[in-house]
């Protein structure tokens, strides 16, 4: 449980030294996001995943690289996917593809 902590306050420092100085389209935000997911799928009893729907979603907004953007979006819909099921991800899905206008060539 220590090692669970250490790892997640870890992560957190990656984030924040990503936000202050960020780095290429985001990759080490990238690379947290995906590694809070793997964490939190692996050790369920630990980590709520309502917690990480709260961490990921901010990482949606518009003036996060896109890069970083779409990941996010894709890894909410994969925890939907598991969490809620089939109809809910394609619901999310399509909420997502609405929002997200670099997908239309909007900057």
């Amino acid at each position: 449980m220590s090692f669970l902590a250490s790892l997640l306050k870890q992560i957190d420092r990656f984030l924040q030294f990503d936000n202050f100085m960020p780095g290429y389209n985001g990759v080490l935000t990238v690379s947290c996001i995906r590694t809070l997911v793997r964490i939190a799928k692996k050790v369920p009893s630990f980590v709520c995943l309502d917690h990480i729907f709260e961490l990921v979603a901010p990482f949606r907004n518009m003036d996060k690289p896109w890069k970083v953007r779409i990941e996010a979006s894709r890894i909410l819909i994969d925890l939907e996917l598991h969490h809620k099921g089939l109809d809910a991800a394609l619901l999310l899905f399509l909420k997502y593809v609405d929002e997200e206008k670099s997908l239309r060539g909007i900057q």
